[in-house]
């Protein structure tokens, strides 16, 4: 149901509502219930609206305001009643002992470990793989077995030596029986071709054989006249043609190319037609470089050709030379020496067999009999033997594989000591140096292991410009791995200074401050016997929870750290306990991060 006004109606109400008093929070206490006029319902024609709300309204504002008043007073009034009490006025605070601590410049790098050695286990003949005696991340010593392999290659090599071990004995046997009479009718022909070769040689050149030489030398002169202006002359000419012939195809491309693309700039000409000309552009560019290559290689073979045959015509007129003149002295003693041999040969064989040889050819039976036998053993099963000591990498065959020489069967790796891989910044080169300490960091960044340069790379890396380091780190208990990517800290030096927590420290339009504790120069009695002397200092690095004071501080002196919010200079202060957070025994690096 609703209800309409009567414009008369509508103006009392605005009349009522502009005769009601304003009145603010601040001043609701100061008034009473009864001063306000009854609020009536304009919802509801003919009945007064309920004054309850706003009385409720302003008890709560009246009260809100007596509370912060009371508030205000007890605070106000708390120093004078502790005062009273006896109890000093001061702000309480926590002090510190300024010690001098280890700072050192270091810089962090993020570097890989590599085990000293790390070896990939291959077999060294094929075969079946019959039992394997390790699993992945297991301990083994040098000897030790790592699997046995059953070789078919083997078959094959104790064949080829027991066919070696019957040639062996043939031959002893041979040598047992003595010399045969077409082996002595063998000698006597050597001695006898020997002794012709010596008389040939003594009775000098015929007359025929110097004819023969001197057609030679003609044949090399003209073959030498052909290579330096006949055919080959013609060749290089050709190609010479063809450079001439390809350059002038690319010139034209070339300007083709540059008339197309100006043409594509302005939208005259499509892309299509314009690749179209870069490809001929390309192709005509290594034709060129094709016929160049060509006549290159030409001049090259007509050079060869001429030194070939240039090398031919001296030794065929050396020979003619030896012809004419007749045989040297060294020939025919090289002559006389083979026929003293084959006479030697022939005496040999007509005596028999000697002591010597005897035993040489029973040593070679043994020899082949030894083969044969360390064959057989190994066709039995073959062992794959572990060549240091190391922990088993991921084994990726199993029993029954058959494998390949050169198959990987696992990888063997030496981790009791690893090397830190450490890339050097060439800035650094001049404070690099063998035995510097280096730390190698957990996630929170906390120092796990502390190793030494004990590698420094002679050359620079040509991409990055950055100097190679090693630093060895032991690895009894096996925790770190090969090719491991860590966090690392080198140090690069070390010198005493002053560390203090960074909660004590406060900035003030740009200028650092710490609060320094010092005793009031008139004590009274009711007053604390400290106060806080806001004192500038000079920082240097801020690493976890520490500055390095560079300027400002002496060891021994105590200074706020922590209440320093409440603190003004000159302000009493009252220590509530003795700590040593100035004196941590941190040692702060203030060097770069890498």
């Amino acid at each position: 149901m609703s209800y309409s006004k009567s414009p008369e109606s509508l103006v009392d109400d605005q009349d009522r509502q502009s005769s009601t008093p304003e009145v603010n929070a601040t001043d609701a206490d100061n008034y009473l219930p009864e001063d306000f006029p009854p609020v009536v319902d304009l919802s509801r024609p003919g009945k007064p609206r309920s004054r309850w709300p706003l009385i409720v309204a302003i008890a709560l504002i009246t009260g809100a305001a007596g509370f912060g008043w009371y508030s205000w007073q007890s605070s106000h009034n708390r120093p004078q009643q502790a005062a009273a009490a006896g109890q000093p006025k001061g702000i309480p605070v926590k002090l510190a002992a300024v010690k001098t601590s280890s700072i050192q410049d270091t810089s962090e790098f993020v570097s890989s470990l590599e085990a000293k050695r790390s070896v990939e286990i291959k077999p060294e003949i094929d075969g079946l793989v019959t039992e394997i005696f390790v699993k992945s991340g297991d301990l083994v010593e040098k000897g030790q077995a790592i699997a046995r392999i059953k070789s078919d290659s083997a078959q094959a090599n104790l064949r080829q030596s027991q066919a070696n071990l019957i040639r062996a004995r043939s031959r002893y046997a041979e040598l047992q029986a003595g010399t045969r009479p077409e082996e002595i009718a063998q000698a006597q022909a050597q001695v006898a071709q020997a002794q012709a070769n010596l008389a040939q040689l003594r009775s000098g050149s015929r007359p025929e054989e110097v004819g023969q030489a001197q057609a030679q030398v003609a044949q090399a002169e003209a073959n030498l006249a052909d290579a330096q202006t006949g055919s080959l002359l013609e060749d290089i000419a050709q190609a010479r043609a063809q450079i001439e012939a390809s350059k002038a195809e690319a010139e034209l491309a070339s300007q083709q190319l540059a008339r197309y693309q100006a043409l594509a700039q302005e939208g005259a000409e499509s892309a299509n037609t314009l690749q179209e000309y870069i490809q001929k552009d390309r192709s005509a560019k290594a034709n060129l470089r094709e016929a160049q290559r060509r006549f290159q290689q030409r001049q090259k073979n007509r050079q060869a050709e001429i030194d070939r045959r240039t090398a031919a015509l001296q030794q065929q007129r050396e020979a003619l030379r030896q012809l004419q003149n007749g045989s040297r002295p060294e020939e025919i003693a090289k002559a006389e020496a083979e026929v003293a041999q084959a006479k030697s040969r022939l005496a040999e064989l007509a005596n028999g067999t000697r002591k010597e040889q005897l035993d040489q050819a029973q040593a070679q039976v043994a020899e082949a009999a030894a083969q044969v036998r360390g064959f057989e053993v190994q066709l039995q099963e073959t062992a794959v033997i572990a060549p240091f000591t190391g922990v088993i990498g991921d084994v990726p065959v199993k029993v029954g594989d058959y494998l390949q020489k050169g198959n990987l069967l696992t990888v063997l790796t030496e981790n009791q000591l690893l090397d830190l891989r450490l890339s050097i910044p060439l800035e650094r080169q001049p404070q690099l140096r063998l035995g510097l300490p280096v730390q190698m960091l957990d996630a929170q960044g906390n120092a796990i292991a502390t190793g030494q340069i004990s590698f420094i790379s002679p050359n620079v890396s040509a991409n990055s410009q950055t100097i190679l380091a090693k630093a060895t780190f032991p690895n009894p208990s096996g925790e770190l791995l090969n090719l491991q990517f860590v966090k690392a800290k080198v140090i690069w030096k070390q010198s005493p200074g002053i560390l203090v927590p960074v909660t004590a420290v406060s900035r003030l339009g740009g200028q650092t401050f710490v609060f320094t504790a010092q005793k009031t120069e008139q004590p009274q009695p009711e007053m604390p016997p400290l106060v806080a002397r806001q004192k500038p200092v000079k920082l240097g690095t801020i690493e976890g929870n520490n500055y390095q004071v560079i300027e400002g501080l002496q060891a021994g002196e105590k200074i706020v750290v922590a209440g320093i919010l409440n603190l003004t200079d000159g302000a009493p202060i009252i220590a509530q306990e003795q700590g040593e957070g100035a004196a941590k025994s941190t040692k702060l690096p203030v060097g770069d991060k890498n």
